[in-house]
């Protein structure tokens, strides 16, 4: 299910084309889901490792959704940043290749065409 997500937001499909199933997939709340798995515990490196990657191209170069990715906090006490979380699970050696390449990944989607987001 991810991949097809993938498959209609793909930097290779024509830029009008994913920009409007990105703006869908804001729209219809599917953004705010793969936030949620992203930020829950127990997912299999695997499947978090693809739900990063689907939502980086959710994000990619589409303002809105950068915004919302920015606002998503983790749930922890305090709350932090998912983008922070994210990256000290990149650094973090103990967690596969293939995740903290995904983690990589998300943060240059993030940063694409997002100058708010390099500021």
């Amino acid at each position: 299910m991810l991949q097809l997500v993938r498959v209609l937001v793909s930097p290779d499909n024509p830029q009008q084309a994913t920009a409007t199933c990105q703006k869908i997939m804001n729209q219809c709340g599917l953004l705010r889901l793969l936030c949620g798995i992203l930020m829950s515990t127990g997912i299999p490196a695997d499947i978090l490792t693809e739900t990063i990657n689907t939502v980086s191209e959710v994000i990619r170069g589409f303002p809105a959704n950068q915004e919302y990715f920015s606002q998503v906090n983790a749930p922890s006490n305090p709350p932090s940043p998912a983008i922070v979380v994210l990256l000290m699970s990149m650094i973090n050696d103990k967690q596969p290749f293939s995740l903290r390449c995904a983690v990589l990944y998300c943060f240059q989607c993030y940063l694409y065409k997002n100058e708010q987001g390099q500021e």
